[in-house]
């Protein structure tokens, strides 16, 4: 394999954690404070994990990978 191929992988899993790992801190931190955005920020955050996991999903961990 090839060096920019690995690097594409590193980087665009970094990508998809930051992706899920900002949601997961939108649902379970800020949403459990008391403002007046708890809807927008628990359909922000959700869409984020949805997102980042399906993606996640589809390039490395499904048998079907996007980047081969």
């Amino acid at each position: 394999m090839s060096y920019f191929f690995v690097m594409r992988r590193v980087v665009t899993l970094i990508l998809y954690l930051s992706l899920i790992v900002a949601g997961l801190y939108l649902n379970l931190w800020i949403y459990q404070t008391q403002t007046g955005a708890r809807f927008t920020v628990l359909m922000v955050g959700s869409f984020l994990v949805l997102f980042g996991g399906y993606m996640l999903w589809t390039n490395f961990l499904s048998r079907h990978r996007g980047f081969d």
